[in-house]
């Protein structure tokens, strides 16, 4: 179900408001406690609930075109079903989780400004806040039988920060636009506000409880605190031609180039290992796996348009 209405101030200047609510129900690899072996449904399976609103406004001018919009989703019932080597029980296991609600919200902002008939300005900005908003509960089986070895664990995960994407990020443009038939942009992107992917069984009281109980507060904050990236940011750029020929045909290059700095120190994201130490809680043990930047790259395109 969704619905939506806009509002003119005149004939530049508009609001307008959008709600939605849906449900979705699990995925098959997600809703069965292990998938590959048995026929059994987590407890208490229910569809996913997304309710979701947005307001925005806009500004459209000869010259300056602007949007600005706040949003709000809640997700609520998610479930995630994930396979792997179990440390504390020795096998493989499926890792059932469930009870899984999170809240993204945050504010948007968008602009395209001709400074004159030549250069051109654009900018967009996203800035919100996303994360984990109850305990899910935990179902682990071994892979390869009908045992739950583990029956609704709960996972501390409250106010953890869903993952995937930066939850601040930002680009500006400057392009020119040649009357001879030539182009060149070059824009500046900027990110911040991503963190790891957690192992949800690392925080858990199975994990940290003699920790926590003989008050070793540095190795207790080693295990279940969520690693943030440093904030980082890229330059790309591009330049094109255009010639038309006597009869009409068209050749038509671009050259575009990405991270033109080379910044080969940019971590895009990353996951803990779901494998974990729980006899030694040595977190490098396991260490996490980060996924980097491409360097400097391009890509180089050539068109011919026949007439």
């Amino acid at each position: 179900m969704k619905s939506g209405v806009t509002y003119k101030i005149d004939g530049r200047n508009y609001i307008s408001l959008n709600g939605t609510y849906r449900t979705r129900a699990p995925f098959a690899e997600e809703a069965y406690v292990s998938p590959r072996v048995r026929d059994q449904v987590a407890n208490n399976l229910q569809n996913e609930k997304i309710t979701s609103f947005d307001i925005s406004y806009l500004a459209r001018y000869t010259s300056f075109k602007a949007r600005v919009s706040a949003f709000y989703t809640h997700f609520k019932d998610k479930i995630t079903n994930d396979v792997f080597y179990h440390e504390d029980f020795r096998t493989f296991v499926n890792y059932l989780m469930t009870n899984i609600n999170t809240k993204h919200y945050g504010l948007e902002l968008g602009f395209d400004y001709n400074i004159n008939p030549l250069f051109t300005l654009r900018g967009a900005i996203s800035v919100g806040d996303y994360f984990y908003t109850d305990r899910p509960l935990a179902t682990i089986s071994r892979d390869n039988s009908a045992e739950d070895i583990v029956t609704d664990r709960v996972v501390y995960i409250n106010n953890y920060y869903v993952t995937g994407s930066p939850q601040i990020a930002g680009t500006i443009d400057l392009g020119y636009r040649s009357p001879k038939y030539w182009n060149f942009n070059i824009n500046i992107n900027g990110f911040s506000k991503n963190y790891l992917s957690i192992n949800p069984d690392r925080r858990t009281e199975a994990a940290v409880a003699d920790i926590y109980k003989y008050g070793e507060s540095t190795l207790f904050n080693s295990i279940v605190d969520q690693v943030k990236f440093k904030d980082n940011f890229t330059v790309d750029a591009s330049i094109g031609k255009s010639h038309r020929f006597k009869n009409r045909s068209i050749l038509r290059i671009n050259l575009n180039v990405g991270n033109l700095l080379n910044n080969r120190n940019f971590v895009t994201g990353g996951f803990e290992q779901y494998r974990f130490d729980f006899e030694g809680k040595d977190i490098d043990k396991f260490a996490p796996r980060y996924f980097y930047a491409y360097g400097i790259n391009y890509t180089l395109g050539i068109a011919y348009i026949f007439p």
